[in-house]
């Protein structure tokens, strides 16, 4: 990467390059070993294996009786085989593992240990017993409704990469396999610095040129909702000295930083200034996009700071694509977020001299599983009510024409874990609509 030399202007970057950058300037926070049932949304940060084999001894898949499927072989409806019921065995834990001898079956139940000898179950719905004899009316296959010890894994059989967010599945596959503890990333300490005299709470009763506060709800909605809890948002006026003071603040007890408005070059746009002030390395400054062109990010020792546009727009993009890369960089998540995949639009759209143009869109998945990126109204960065609809951002190329109607482009979703899971994230999401009844595909690039 380039360096930039102390008081040169931070350069403008494309988007592949900003999250690139992300990766390279971003160390992963240091890990720690906690119980893995307050493990749920965390990053692991070694490699999970599991602790026993799966299933951990021979097991019957349903409720019936356990027989050796050689004794069964003659069964006939008009001449049964007569087998003696020699116990039963219970789900849960055993004094004594039982043996089934020739002739022989043992009643079991789902879950319950297979008795030693014994390789088929007849299912409950299947067997007639009278007076202590189970009436075998055709042959039992060997295997049946038998779970053998470690079919699915052995001892030692890794289960979870480093850099994998655990999910309620990975959790319950560790739990499964008796791991107690894991070790991950911890959750980000961030601090949300809103600027701006003319920004008040929405409760606030409101003089000429004032508007409500709506960056500070939204960056923290959008946090909690993907389980960052310890967030502190603090509002700051346009002042220098005051902006120096809250943000250096927040880089000394934070693992990141967001801020919102004041880093342009207009008079009264106090952001960078005061970062400079700070010692904050700059990384770069603008990136060739709509809207968010004029984003800032740096590093303070080793925290992250990124500073995003005012406009609810802007800031929205900054949320989805480059926040969501910082807070994985952090985690150490691999591979890391935004995830980009294709979709037609089924209209021509405007391509942005330039730069790439994020444009905000519903999802209609068609019969073959395709998706279709249905263009919003109200795109301008300033605009805010028709983000609640907004299932996707497309990324629009630059250049001097159009995309044509049906054309493919890149797009990524804005709710939601990004990767093999997509399809399960979006299908909840309002913005979309199904059309037919097959399941949800995206064309990979």
């Amino acid at each position: 990467m380039k360096a930039i030399r102390a008081g040169r202007q931070p350069e403008m970057v494309t988007l592949d390059d900003a999250l690139a950058r992300y990766q390279a300037e971003i160390y992963a926070l240091d890990p720690e070993e906690i119980a893995l049932s307050r493990a749920l949304g965390r990053t692991l940060a070694k490699d999970a294996y599991a602790m026993t084999a799966l299933p951990p001894f021979a097991q019957s898949a349903m409720d019936g009786y356990a027989v050796r499927a050689a004794d069964t072989l003659e069964a006939r409806p008009d001449r049964p085989t007569m087998l003696r019921v020699a116990g039963g065995i219970p789900a849960g834990p055993i004094r004594a593992l039982q043996s089934l001898g020739r002739g022989e079956a043992i009643r079991v139940f789902t879950g319950s240990h297979m008795p030693l000898g014994s390789d088929t179950v007849l299912r409950q719905e299947d067997a007639s017993v009278c007076e202590g004899v189970l009436r075998v009316s055709q042959p039992c296959r060997a295997g049946r409704d038998f779970r053998r010890r470690g079919e699915e894994i052995q001892r030692g059989h890794l289960l979870a990469r480093s850099g994998v967010r655990l999910t309620p599945a990975y959790v319950a596959a560790l739990s499964s396999a008796a791991v107690a503890t894991v070790s991950v990333r911890p959750t980000p300490r961030i601090s949300i610095l809103v600027t701006g005299d003319e920004v008040v709470g929405a409760a606030c009763s409101r003089e000429r040129g004032e508007i409500p506060d709506a960056n500070a709800p939204m960056i923290t909605g959008w946090l909690q909702e993907r389980g960052y809890t310890e967030v502190e948002v603090r509002h700051v006026g346009d002042n220098l000295r005051r902006t120096v003071q809250l943000l250096g603040t927040a880089l000394d007890r934070s693992d990141l930083v967001i801020s919102t408005g004041g880093i342009s070059s207009g008079d009264r746009d106090y952001i960078t200034r005061a970062a400079a002030e700070i010692g904050v390395r700059p990384v770069f400054h603008g990136v060739h996009q709509r809207p968010g062109k004029p984003l800032f990010f740096g590093v303070f020792d080793r925290t992250p700071f990124i500073g995003l546009p005012g406009n609810p727009g802007a800031m929205f993009v900054g949320l989805v694509v480059h926040v969501r890369a910082i807070l994985d960089a952090l985690e150490g998540v691999v591979p890391p977020g935004p995830g980009f995949w294709r979709g037609r639009l089924p209209q021509a759209v405007p391509m942005a001299s330039g730069d790439y143009r994020w444009l905000r869109c519903g999802l209609e998945v068609l019969q073959t599983g395709e998706v279709v990126l249905v263009p919003q109204d109200n795109q301008a960065s300033h605009m805010i009510t028709n983000l609640g609809e907004c299932a996707a951002l497309a990324r629009i190329p630059p250049g001097d024409e159009n995309i044509r109607k049906n054309g493919l482009v890149e797009w990524t979703p804005v709710d939601g874990p990004i990767g093999s899971r997509v399809g399960l994230s979006l299908k909840s999401r309002p913005g979309i609509r199904a059309r037919g009844a097959f399941p949800f595909m995206v064309i990979r690039q």
